[in-house]
């Protein structure tokens, strides 16, 4: 699983997606989904990448992170084909165009 953390203020072209740090996480199996819901459980937004997974594996993943959302009130925001931005309850994202 590889994991780092990203300011994701984007001036130029207007996109701010999450007005403090994110850490994009690409996971390798289920099992890296624990440390999504750990930063998410912290407050923190998560930018999850699954464009390197077959697409079930990816499916899978992205159904257990919006169900965990959905269960406390958080919310998920598709950024690209394979990139989303998992914001916990309380978190803010003003304007998504495209995560670079």
């Amino acid at each position: 699983m590889k994991s780092f953390v990203d300011r994701t203020k984007v001036k130029n072209d207007g996109t701010l997606i999450v007005q403090k740090e994110a850490a994009e996480i690409v996971p390798e199996s289920m099992e890296n989904m624990e440390d999504v819901l750990i930063r998410l459980k912290r407050g923190e937004s998560v930018v999850l990448s699954l464009g390197s997974l077959p697409v079930e594996q990816a499916q899978r993943m992205l159904d257990f992170a919006t169900g965990a959302l959905y269960a406390v009130g958080g919310d998920v925001k598709r950024v690209k084909n394979d990139k989303y931005v998992l914001i916990p309850p309380g978190g803010r994202v003003r304007k998504i165009r495209e995560y670079k």
